[in-house]
């Protein structure tokens, strides 16, 4: 919609029309069909990409190569963009691709401008790998550029996606084996459960963290790395406390990200309730999307939300997780002015 209502299309608006999930059958039908009609422009949500048929009977169009399909995001899945790419051409007919993608939006698969640079030119460049290594790649195209950052972040979310299916099995054994408690009646084991899944801070010595994270397209691995980990993250901390013998249970913990001026209010900042349990902060994350982003961020706002929080009850520390710096004043003001 924010394309669709830019000055960018005043010229041809006419000629241009949108489609979202939300419109009615019959709207999405005469859409789909009016799509591939000479001189048509439409403008479809990512949805539509998966097994929608564009057949196209103008004859105008088969004369001129057919429709054109226009992707304006990268695919994380190779299986997606083999699909948008058959919205076109569908059962023999001729027909074209390609993509136009906001460099902004490349940050998420940590592909940046001077990569891009580096590639047209033909020079090798270096990255950083997820596990730390150095890499010098010599990289020809630019799509063999995307295609590569692709396939190294879903290798990256396969691995923790499977951490976390473990962390589930052995969850869901715990929960089979509390429902065969119950049937089975054994009160001594019910109660060691329930006591164990609903224990909160204890102690009048308490610790309080604050783990305050950048949540803009830049950060995609941490944050889904942060959604399989908070077992381990709990864990630690307990083995931490233990060592120096405090209570392993007296620590709270609050997951905080922030975003930049360009998010909605809603986004611009977010923070779930003080846990003690990981299950619940894994849910708070879960909940949790990569977005935005606009060179330096909002650690400002983050900070001040940890002022907040330290008048109402002190907090022990705050943990800033993020990789650019935070607003100066001067940008504060421009960019809440836009």
């Amino acid at each position: 919609m924010q394309f669709y209502e830019s000055s960018a299309l005043d010229s041809i608006r006419e000629s241009v029309a949108y489609l979202t999930e939300d419109a009615l059958l019959e709207e999405k039908e005469a859409l789909i069909a009016r799509a591939t009609v000479s001189g048509q422009i439409t403008l479809f949500t990512r949805t539509f990409g998966r097994g929608t048929d564009f057949i196209c009977h103008d004859q105008t169009v088969a004369t001129n190569g057919g429709a054109h399909v226009i992707q304006t995001f990268l695919s994380e899945e190779c299986s997606e963009e083999k699909q948008i790419k058959g919205r076109t051409a569908r059962q023999g007919d001729e027909g074209s691709y390609s993509m136009i993608l906001l460099d902004q939006d490349l940050e998420k698969f940590l592909i940046h401008r001077s990569h891009i640079e580096d590639v047209l030119q033909g020079r090798s460049f270096t990255a950083w790998l997820t596990d730390g290594l150095c890499l010098t790649d010599t990289i020809k195209t630019v799509y063999e550029l995307l295609h590569d950052r692709r396939t190294a972040l879903f290798k990256t979310q396969y691995e923790e996606n499977k951490k976390y299916v473990e962390q589930a099995k052995e969850k869901h054994e715990i929960s089979k084996k509390f429902l065969s408690n119950l049937c089975s009646k054994k009160s001594d084991e019910i109660k060691k459960f329930l006591i164990e899944e609903n224990r909160g801070a204890v102690g009048t010595t308490k610790s309080r963290t604050v783990c305050l994270m950048d949540a803009t397209i830049s950060m995609t691995n941490l944050l889904h790395k942060c959604k399989t980990t908070v077992d381990t993250m709990f864990k630690r901390a307990s083995e931490i406390l233990t060592d120096h013998r405090m209570n392993p249970q007296s620590f709270q913990l609050q997951f905080v990200v922030y975003r930049n001026y360009n998010s909605t209010h809603d986004k611009l900042l977010q923070s779930s309730p003080w846990e003690t349990e990981p299950d619940n902060l894994r849910s708070f994350m879960n909940k949790i999307n990569v977005e935005g982003g606009w060179t330096n961020e909002a650690i400002e706002i983050g900070l001040w939300h940890a002022n907040k929080e330290h008048e109402r009850e002190p907090i022990t520390q705050v943990i800033l997780i993020g990789d650019a710096p935070p607003n100066n004043l001067d940008e504060v003001q421009m960019k809440r002015d836009q």
